[in-house]
This record gives C-alpha cells, structure tokens and sequence, in this order.
C-alpha cells in the first residue's frame, strides 16, 4: 500500500496554555557602529574618507563616534572591534607600499604589499580604547612606487561590554 495516495485532515484544536511572566532580554553585544568609506590613494599620507553614502553611523543618532578631519574620534572610552579591509597595488618590481590603521600614534595593524602585486586584505582586532582617541589610515610607499589602495573600508563596533 503506497501511502502517497491518501489525503489526511486534521481535525482538533491544541488548546492554549496559561502565558507565563516575561523573562530579561538577552545580552547586548554591539552598542553602535560606524562604517567608512576611503578614497582611493596614489600619494603617501592619511588616507581620506569619503563624502559618500556608503558612510554609516548606527544608530543614527549614536555619539559614540566623530568624523574629524579624514579620522574617526572615539567619543568614549570602552572596547572596540576594528575590521579593516581592501586592495594594495602595485605593478613596478621592487618598489611596495603599506597601509597602517592607527590609533593616535599608535600602529593597530599595518598590512605590507611585499612580493605580489594585488594584496586583498581583511583583519579584526578588538582592543580597549580610551575617550577622545583618534583613528587614522595611513599608505605609505617609495618614491618611485606606482602603488595604489583601493577599496579601503573600516567598521568599527563599540563593543557593550
């Protein structure tokens, strides 16, 4: 007997229990966010951040971040998550280029373009940062480099705890 050839009807009701108290939310991980958008740089110096709509700050009226001057202000102290992502280029031989996200003076990740001559890059850090510091890219490359990067974004995420 095959039983592909019957059809079956339900037909009971399953009543409804007592509704019990709500219990707490759970955790909080992520309080705000901010992503950005770098132009594409051919000179050595901080990288600026583009005046487009991919930049994004969430929850829109989060204070928790400033744009200033091609950096991001941290606005509170606590912990953070960098995610730090693009493209170095470089087509000439000998000559590479680095970039290097940094915090006030301190270098957070520096990615190198050494022997190839597209480098896709991606890293995360999460680290406690103080109120009031600032975060910078930097590209750096020899004088006579034809290094580009390109793609550049980064998401930082104030972290709840």
């Amino acid at each position: 007997m095959n039983t592909d050839n019957y059809d079956y009807v339900l037909d009971f009701v399953i009543p409804a229990g007592a509704t019990g108290p709500t219990g707490p939310t759970g955790p909080i991980s992520l309080t705000s966010l901010i992503s950005t958008h770098y132009s594409n740089a051919t000179a050595t110096g901080t990288l600026t951040i583009s005046s487009n709509a991919e930049n994004l700050i969430l929850p829109t009226n989060s204070n928790f971040f400033t744009i200033d001057n091609n950096g991001i202000i941290l606005n509170e102290s606590g912990y953070y998550e960098f995610t730090f992502y693009g493209l170095l280029k470089d087509n000439s031989t000998a000559e590479k280029a680095s970039l290097t996200l940094k915090i006030d003076n301190d270098n957070l990740i520096i990615m190198r373009l050494d022997s190839e001559n597209e480098f896709y890059f991606s890293r995360t850090i999460v680290i406690q940062c103080n109120r009031s510091q600032k975060v910078t890219i930097m590209f750096q490359k020899r004088d006579n480099a034809t290094a580009s990067a390109e793609n550049v974004y980064l998401l930082i995420k104030k972290l709840y705890f």
